[in-house]
């Protein structure tokens, strides 16, 4: 299996967990015997980013891409069990920092530092999902597994459109698989959910990994 990695920053900075994670991700590819490429997008706007990255791999000769966002991690666990998934589009849920400020200040009471509190709220809501995969038509995926027949499909279909994008020190051809979707009722899609969109049009599965071993790094950690 030849796999294709991208990591898009977002950001002017990388956090050095994410790298960490990214180092460990080419490791475990390797140690199962499998090759590897792996970019770093030289874009910050996620959506150019993400489709700079899919164009690249659905132009390269690699069978499935992996997407790493800036401040994801991935456990090993996590990784093996996206892998072994029977789906054209994997993606992780990324947890969220729950915003009840009724069970931080009922954590606070019991006792529980700041830190705890904030700690307990961020992954009450991940814990209760623990182990899901579930069917979906719609995800915001930090990390994802995808197969190149899926984009070979939204290509053909001319779903997504061919132009040249203005990127650091160079025009580059890319295809709009993240371009905004407005829907029927007017709402404009974000960038995930566009792409997600697309994929389901052309009758591919999406699934969705509900963790644990998924962990999201911002002002707070947050952890499945």
């Amino acid at each position: 299996m030849h796999y294709y990695f991208a990591c898009s920053p977002k950001r002017a900075r990388i956090y050095s967990s994410t790298v960490h994670a990214a180092a460990n991700i080419q490791r475990w590819v390797r140690e199962a015997g499998h090759t590897l490429e792996f970019y770093i997008m030289p874009i910050a706007d996620l959506g150019e980013a993400r489709n700079f990255a899919a164009t690249q791999f659905h132009l390269s000769q690699a069978d499935v891409m992996i997407g790493l966002d800036n401040g994801v991690t991935v456990e090993r666990d996590a990784f093996e069990r996206m892998l072994v998934i029977d789906a054209d589009y994997v993606a992780a849920r990324i947890p969220k920092r729950l915003t009840s400020l009724d069970a931080f200040a009922d954590a606070v009471r019991s006792g529980m530092s700041d830190e705890e509190a904030a700690r307990l709220v961020a992954t009450g809501e991940a814990k209760a999902r623990v182990g899901r995969v579930v069917d979906t038509d719609r995800v915001s995926a930090g990390f994802f597994l995808l197969r190149r027949k899926v984009l070979q499909s939204i290509v053909g279909a001319r779903t997504a459109a061919d132009r040249v994008v203005e990127a650091p020190r160079t025009n580059v051809r890319t295809y709009g698989f993240y371009d905004h979707i407005v829907d029927g009722d007017g709402r404009r899609l974000s960038e995930d959910h566009s792409f997600c969109k697309r994929v389901v049009d052309q009758g591919h599965s999406i699934k969705e990994y509900a963790g644990p071993g998924i962990a999201h790094v911002s002002e707070f950690t947050f952890a499945s």
